[in-house]
């Protein structure tokens, strides 16, 4: 994840921005970093596609929480993530929820993330862990 914060840095580096050829040399390795253009799709679906190859594998059998978790960002807008644990997070999705909040949402909302869980990444959903709100303590009432 180191070389993936020093993409992060470069996207905003004024010169990324401009189009400008950036060298960077990382393990033996040249990158070069023409526009602004191959982080966000290139480099950015290459990253995601060893990050879930990465998950599928550790989380391949395995036995896992899920956990689910409302809150809103710096818009205000609310958005509700879902993750899986097994003593590490891994994180599965995050839902803007502005247009719909109630406790049958939120319930589906955790039977999705239960099914990518299973089917994406094949572990077994042991439990399921979310905030004392409201609506997220009527869930099992669902």
């Amino acid at each position: 994840l180191n070389i993936i914060n020093m993409f992060v840095c470069l996207y905003r580096c004024e010169s990324a921005r401009h189009n400008k050829k950036i060298s960077i040399k990382y393990t033996s390795t040249e990158l070069f970093i023409t526009s602004h253009l191959i982080i966000d799709c290139d480099l950015l679906d290459y990253v995601h596609s060893k990050i879930i190859e990465h998950m599928k594998t550790d989380l391949d059998g395995r036995d896992v929480t899920v956990i689910q978790d409302g809150w809103s960002d710096i818009h205000n807008t609310p958005v509700i993530a879902g993750s899986v644990h097994t003593g590490d997070s891994y994180f599965i999705s995050a839902i803007d929820t502005s247009t719909n909040r109630t406790a049958d949402y939120c319930a589906a909302l955790t039977r999705d993330t239960m099914k990518i869980a299973a089917e994406s990444f094949g572990c077994n959903v042991t439990a399921v862990v979310t905030d004392n709100e409201r609506k997220m303590n009527s869930m099992p009432k669902i």
